[in-house]
């Protein structure tokens, strides 16, 4: 059984130009850990010399939460922490 709670984000997700509010999260499997796993460990090859502290350890939050979460109308592989960090306000990520 798939725990999941739909609901609308405030301000949107913007993508090509468009906003998108449905959102689907859904409880951590264990694939989802390893994915998140996985986007840490590329998170931190690809990391600016200019990523502070508080940007990496955002991007490992992100990460999880990119794991657990649907946009509707976003590809689920548009949905990277880094994605997150530049366009998720703070207001929906709350």
């Amino acid at each position: 059984m798939e725990l999941t709670k739909s609901g609308l984000l405030l301000l949107g997700l913007p993508y090509n130009g468009k906003l998108y509010f449905e959102a689907k999260v859904h409880a951590m499997t264990i694939g989802d850990e390893c994915e998140a796993l996985e986007a840490i460990e590329n998170s931190k090859k690809e990391a600016s010399s200019i990523d502070s502290k508080v940007v990496q350890n955002m991007l490992v939050d992100l990460a999880y939460l990119s794991a657990q979460i649907e946009i509707v109308g976003i590809p689920k592989s548009a949905l990277t922490p880094r994605f997150l960090l530049e366009n998720l306000s703070t207001d929906d990520y709350a």
